[in-house]
């Protein structure tokens, strides 16, 4: 995890795609703990697998969501080439 999470106000504006990328994985890392909790206690047999059925199937919902929305903020990062780190030649085809 980083060692740092961001200002609640910067996670709202969506003028830096870091800050949102860093918040999204803070929270992908989170829940995938929570499943490998849970799947270590039912693998330990300290919990009924059988009455761990509809917790585990509710964080694993939010798992997919948490990676929907990775993906998400992924895709919306600049390309590239439109990050200034590469010089653009202008009339060239």
């Amino acid at each position: 995890m980083p060692s740092h999470v961001p200002p609640l106000a910067s996670l709202d504006t969506h003028t830096d795609i870091r800050n949102a990328v860093d918040h999204r994985l803070v929270r992908l890392r989170s829940q995938v703990a929570i499943i490998r909790t849970l799947a270590d206690d039912v693998d330990a047999g300290t919990v009924d697998a059988g009455a761990m059925a509809d917790q585990v199937i509710e964080e694993m919902a939010r798992l997919g969501c948490r990676l929907l929305e990775m993906a998400a903020t992924l895709a919306t990062a600049a390309a590239p080439e439109d990050s200034g780190a590469f010089a653009r030649i202008v009339g060239r085809a």
